[in-house]
């Protein structure tokens, strides 16, 4: 089985540092926190792929479903849905 490592580097631009995201500063503070796992060669930190993978799936907020704009002004209105 064969693991890819990622760089620090490469781990914050996965993580969107081209965009304005995660900068390698924030990735190394979740290193320093053991939020994130990796695996130390010397001074190289080097970061399992499927950690940071691991990573994103655990830190990801679900999207809260909301009714939309005809939906709520029925229900400000004080009528149920149905009853419209």
């Amino acid at each position: 089985m064969e693991t890819r490592l990622l760089s620090v580097e490469q781990a914050a631009e996965r993580l969107g540092a081209s965009a304005g995201g995660v900068s390698k500063f924030t990735v190394r503070s979740w290193l320093r926190s053991r939020k994130l796992a990796h695996v130390r060669l010397g001074r190289r930190v080097l970061i399992p792929a499927d950690a940071l993978e691991a990573f994103i799936r655990e830190n990801t907020v679900p999207a809260e479903v909301t009714p939309g704009r005809a939906a709520r002004a029925t229900l400000r209105a004080g009528r149920g849905v149905n009853e419209a």
